[in-house]
C-alpha cells in the first residue's frame, strides 16, 4: 500500500471520529455559554428585586457556571462577603433606648438604605464583569439605575418589611401591641355618618 492509500484509509476512519468529537465539543461549549447567559439574564432581570428567589438562585449558580472566569468569581465573592460581614452602623444610624419609636425607625431606614446602595454597587460591578464575558458593554451606572421595578412592588416590599419588623418587635418585647378603647356611641356615630 502506498502512502496515499494509508492517508485515504486514515481519513476514512479518523474523519468521522474527529467530526463527532468536534460536534460534541462544540455542543458542550455552546451549552456552557447558554448557561452563563441564562445566569446573567436572571441577575439583570431581577437586579431591582434582589430578594426574589430567582435572583438568589442565579447568584448561587455563579460559583458553578462562571468557575472558569476568575474576575467574575472575584466580584461575586466581594458581594457575598458584604452579605456575610456584620455591617457597623454609622452615627446617624445608631439606635438608642432614649429614642422614640419613630426616631428608631428613621435610623433603621437610613442603615437599610445605605446597605442597599452598597450592595447595589457591588452587584453592578459583578454584572458589568459578567456582561463583558457575554460580549455586552455595560456601564455600572446604567446597571444600577436601569431596570424596571414598579413602585407598587416597592411599596408592598416596604410594607411587608414594616409589618414583619413590627411583629418581631412585639415578639421580642421591644414594643406593645397598640390597642385603643373607644366609646360605643363614637363608633356608632361614625358608622351612621352623624
Amino acid at each position: 500500500m502506498s502512502v496515499s492509500d494509508w492517508v485515504t484509509v486514515a481519513a476514512i476512519i479518523l474523519g468521522p471520529v474527529f467530526g463527532a468529537w468536534f460536534a460534541i465539543e462544540w455542543g458542550e461549549r455552546r451549552m456552557k455559554q447558554e448557561r452563563k447567559l441564562h445566569v446573567f439574564r436572571m441577575l439583570m432581570g431581577t437586579r431591582r428585586a434582589v430578594m426574589s428567589p430567582e435572583h438568589v438562585q442565579a447568584l448561587n449558580l455563579i460559583e458553578i457556571e462562571y468557575a472558569d472566569e476568575p474576575k467574575v468569581v472575584g466580584r461575586w465573592h466581594d458581594l457575598l462577603q458584604h452579605f456575610a460581614d456584620p455591617q457597623p452602623k454609622q452615627e446617624d444610624e445608631t439606635v438608642t433606648d432614649e429614642m422614640t419609636q419613630e426616631a428608631k425607625s428613621v435610623c433603621q431606614s437610613k442603615f437599610d438604605l445605605r446597605l442597599s446602595n452598597e450592595r447595589q454597587k457591588l452587584l453592578a460591578k459583578l454584572l458589568q464583569e459578567m456582561g463583558k464575558k457575554q460580549g455586552f458593554d455595560l456601564e455600572q451606572f446604567d446597571i444600577s439605575e436601569g431596570g424596571y421595578y414598579p413602585v407598587g412592588f416597592e411599596n408592598i416590599d416596604l410594607q411587608q418589611q414594616a409589618i414583619r419588623r413590627f411583629f418581631v418587635d412585639i415578639y421580642l418585647g421591644n414594643r406593645v401591641f397598640p390597642i385603643s378603647v373607644r366609646e360605643l356611641q363614637e363608633q356608632q356615630a361614625q358608622e351612621t355618618g352623624n
